[in-house]
């Protein structure tokens, strides 16, 4: 089905929002109605012959692939060129160590080698369902795990999949489990060339069996949907993308009920968000917002996206903030759809913490290497949503120079709390950097069922390779402190060269029947190049700690 040919609906919205510091304006938007269109529905995995991307495919492939430009329009090499500053002294809400009288060693549960493509970046996925914890790679394969034992059950390639109904893996997975219908969600764009290229798959599980049956959609863009972040909500399956550079955010939003249901045509409303021209790195995209946990988001609350807004982007900001932009779907008329967009005052921060230059993205250092991916000015996927019924909140995090412009980048982690009809506000925020040379990025976050806050990272430095780290806290610890100690998950172990690049994201979930275990998956330097890594964990103690 082609964009432009799809049922389309081009609804023009003129709707007042409130921003922090600033007085309201009427904002034009537009609506654009189209469909996902059923592929059919694939016979059981296990029962299909396997289809792998195969070497001499994917050589192809990366040859061929090209990006369109305008996915990047805007885009400075990097901050450190066009020495663009706005630093106002160190981060003041640095957190250099873990207050010894409060330090909680926490060991994981699970910690273990993940899937290995041969590819980079492997840009690691994962999601946890009632027997089983899944993980994707791109180009792409697909491990089954069991979540009691650790143990791998069967492992698949998504081509497998996507081959039953005429197509072939692109990249950038995205894995969910939707807690509520008890189905897997597997996506990724398709491989192709020029507009055959512009289009994203979704396939939902017929069970709760990531090893069953499938029913498969594909729908279309007007551009190449680059870095699709999805998030769930009750009324639709969220995506965000980047297609035109940082000028306009983009979001997809597909009728849920439809998709959960197997419908032939799931409804799509497309909206467009203003972003940003002046950022210094101009890869500049929105981050949905996951439900998660057993209490649903009040009838009330439409799905969100957030975005930072650096100061040093507008000559006549002030404060650094985050941008929320929430809305109410009407899926019987998308002209009464409408956004608002909200401008939260935050801490400031310097969304370019990069140290390093180099081939791509890149921007944090390691040994004997050129610079790694940090995925700067980005809220690190994903982004988590909970209903505590006396309070809603949000938990997010990005990378931050934590110095006074000597680009040591540190994880700015933040827990949002609003109340009844009240808007958003900051509950806590923090800046993780120990003191100890160390850069931490491509980060993530989640919350648990009883308010505590699992964040993990990747670490690196001028004399150390890529590694992983954990930490946390506890829901009733001092605000604005991680509290556990810092657990040393894996070592780097070699520099990742040869225009090899580093992850574009990693993702952390808790465990939808406990709701409690942490879930989390990245890249790391592995013996001979990049590797990803699974670990699992909990912040409770079996017992009591007298002391």
């Amino acid at each position: 089905m082609n964009f432009n040919s799809s049922v389309l609906s081009l609804v023009f919205v003129f709707f007042f929002f409130s921003m922090a510091g600033q007085q309201s304006k009427p904002v034009p938007t537009k609506v654009e109605k189209t469909y996902a269109v059923k592929l059919g529905k694939t016979p059981p995995i296990k029962e299909l012959e396997s289809r792998p991307f195969n070497a001499a495919a994917k050589k192809r492939y990366y040859k061929n692939k090209t990006v369109p430009p305008r996915n990047f329009n805007g885009r400075y090499e990097s901050r450190l060129i066009e020495q663009l500053d706005h630093n106002s002294g160190p981060d003041r809400l640095r957190q250099s160590n873990t207050t010894k009288s409060r330090g909680i060693e926490i060991e994981p549960i699970f910690n273990f080698e993940g899937l290995f493509d041969g590819r980079s970046p492997h840009d690691p996925t994962g999601d946890v369902g009632k027997d089983y914890y899944l993980q994707g790679v791109n180009l792409t394969n697909i491990a089954v795990y069991d979540k009691n034992t650790g143990e791998l059950v069967s492992q698949f390639s998504a081509n497998t999949l996507w081959g039953s109904v005429g197509f072939n893996s692109g990249g950038d997975p995205i894995i969910l489990y939707d807690q509520e219908y008890e189905r897997w969600i597997i996506t990724e764009f398709p491989s192709g060339f020029g507009s055959n290229f512009n289009q994203l798959l979704v396939a939902v599980s017929e069970t709760s069996d990531p090893l069953g049956a499938y029913y498969a959609y594909n729908f279309n863009t007007p551009s190449f949907p680059d870095y699709p972040k999805y998030a769930i909500w009750p009324n639709a399956l969220c995506v965000t993308t980047n297609e035109q550079g940082p000028g306009v955010l983009h979001g997809y939003f597909l009728n849920r009920e439809e998709l959960m249901t197997a419908a032939d045509m799931v409804t799509i409303q497309r909206v467009s968000f203003p972003g940003n021209q002046q950022t210094e790195a101009g890869f500049f995209v929105a981050s949905p917002v996951d439900w998660t946990g057993r209490n649903a988001p009040p009838s009330d609350r439409g799905p969100m996206i957030l975005a930072l807004n650096d100061s040093s982007w507008n000559v006549d900001q002030e404060e650094d903030r985050l941008e929320i932009f929430s809305l109410e779907l009407d899926w019987e008329d998308e002209n009464n759809t409408t956004w608002n967009q909200y401008s939260l005052d935050v801490s400031p921060y310097d969304s370019y913490p990069c140290a390093s230059t180099g081939f791509g993205f890149a921007c944090i250092p390691q040994l004997n290497g050129n610079g790694l991916d940090g995925i700067p000015e980005t809220i690190m996927h994903q982004v988590h949503y909970r209903n505590f019924g006396t309070h809603e909140a949000m938990v997010l995090n990005f990378i931050t120079d934590v110095t006074d412009g000597q680009n040591l980048s540190g994880i700015r982690w933040m827990e949002l709390r609003r109340t009844a009809q009240d808007n958003w506000t900051v509950y806590q925020e923090g800046s993780y950097a120990p003191d100890d040379g160390l850069h931490r990025f491509m980060g993530g976050t989640a919350m648990d069922g009883s308010g505590n806050i699992g964040l993990a990272y990747n670490v690196s430095s001028e004399s150390t390779y890529a590694g992983i780290r954990f930490t946390g806290r506890r829901a009733g610890d001092p605000l604005g402190e991680m509290t556990v100690d810092e657990y040393q998950v894996v070592e780097g172990q070699t520099a990742i060269n040869d225009g090899t690049r580093f992850g574009d994201y990693a993702h952390m979930v808790v465990d939808p029947v406990n709701d409690r275990t942490f879930w989390y998956t990245t890249e790391y330097a592995g013996p001979t190049g990049s590797r990803t890594r699974v670990i699992a964990y909990e912040l409770t103690r079996d017992s009591f700690d007298i002391a």
